[in-house]
């Protein structure tokens, strides 16, 4: 599947081109003299960027390719940090149950379920803070009901 990014693809390419510049450390009348060589206008003694439309503007990115410039993709988390210490408690909680045989089903497929009626949502990795408090407190209850030890 395809995303196309947000936002205004011209201020994108003037971030792009930066980058570019700052990581290949061109010298500045060398940067200008790549945005001329495709189509830059002088404004105030500089051939500006902002001056190209946005073919000249993918245009100069090219050539910054060429000269070694290799852009990075953006880093996609799975799910936001904050969730991975509660879903960690989630799964302590369940292998302590199972360990103790109020469990019958130990494996995440099973947990994710137990985690859907307390949430509302097919995986704890999309569930909200309160959720994943809800199931969390769930299976303390649970522990407790069983007269499970918990803490060491």
């Amino acid at each position: 599947m395809n995303v196309k990014p947000q936002g205004d693809p011209r201020q994108r390419l003037y971030k792009l081109l930066n980058v570019a510049r700052r990581e290949l450390r061109l010298p500045e009348d060398q940067y200008r003299s790549v945005l001329y060589a495709n189509g830059a206008k002088l404004v105030d003694d500089k051939w500006s960027a902002s001056t190209m439309s946005i073919p000249q503007l993918e245009a100069a990115l090219e050539q910054l390719k060429r000269l070694g410039f290799k852009p990075k993709a953006a880093k996609v988390k799975r799910f936001s940090d904050w969730r991975r210490p509660r879903i960690a408690k989630l799964r302590a909680l369940w292998m302590a149950l199972a360990d103790a045989g109020v469990v019958r089903d130990r494996s995440d497929r099973a947990l994710a379920k137990f985690c859907a009626r307390h949430t509302g949502v097919a995986k704890p990795e999309w569930a909200d803070s309160q959720g994943l408090n809800k199931a969390v407190e769930a299976l303390k209850d649970w522990a407790r009901r069983e007269h499970v030890r918990l803490t060491p």
